[in-house]
């Protein structure tokens, strides 16, 4: 349980520099492509927030203990990265982003059932282009 919470609070501290990074990032997007985007990382926040309440009543986690909890040093990397890119550009934002949003969709297409767990079937064309431009890079 002790790693688990501690995963929770890194997850927590991560999501809400990504969303920072996120918007920062469309801010340069054409707006077709930054409304999709916003879209999408923003259309379930209610449901989102919801487990993580949840979770954080049932393991008594706290949001000043979240707070007062320093990143680790791969969640500080990943996260001034983002920072880095978002504050360059679109295309450099997507493509810095695109590793863990293609974790992201493997895990998704896998819990939907989708044929395998690498399908793009269903995503958008901005979630696609983003993934590619991932691999593109490596």
């Amino acid at each position: 349980m002790d790693v688990f919470r501690y995963y929770l609070i890194q997850d927590t501290k991560y999501v809400r520099e990504m969303q920072k990074a996120v918007i920062e990032a469309a801010s340069r997007a054409p707006l077709n492509e930054a409304i999709d985007v916003l879209t999408a990382v923003f259309s379930n926040v209610e449901r989102g927030a919801e487990v993580h309440e949840r979770l954080f009543r049932d393991l008594s986690i706290t949001e000043e203990e979240v707070d007062n909890t320093g990143f680790n040093l791969v969640n500080y990397a990943y996260t001034r990265h983002l920072h880095y890119y978002a504050s360059l550009g679109w295309p450099q934002f997507l493509a810095a982003w695109a590793p863990c949003m293609w974790v992201i969709m493997r895990l998704v297409s896998t819990w939907l059932g989708l044929r395998t767990p690498y399908s793009m079937h269903g995503l958008s064309s901005t979630l696609q282009a983003t993934i590619g431009l991932g691999l593109r890079q490596y």
